[in-house]
């Protein structure tokens, strides 16, 4: 998804991840950042593309960050 969104011209701030070992590596030279640094960032359509049990985490996180779903993150896997 990533590549796809690039090659259309797509900016892509980073990533974020819940899984420990990932955090604060990079993918496509963007930094892999802990769902905490969203109640920091404001400004950009967040599109989650977590399956399984990390959907609901993230999800509930945004919504406890004051994230609205449909308007400032989708959820897309």
């Amino acid at each position: 998804l990533y590549r796809a969104l690039r090659a259309e011209g797509a900016g892509i701030a980073g990533f974020l991840d819940i899984d420990p070992k990932k955090i604060g590596s990079t993918r496509g030279g963007l930094r892999i950042h802990p769902p905490e640094v969203l109640s920091r960032e404001r400004g950009a359509l967040i599109l989650a593309a977590v399956g399984g049990a990390g959907a609901a985490v993230l999800r509930a996180h945004l919504l406890r960050a004051g994230y609205r779903e449909g308007e400032d993150f989708l959820r897309i896997a």
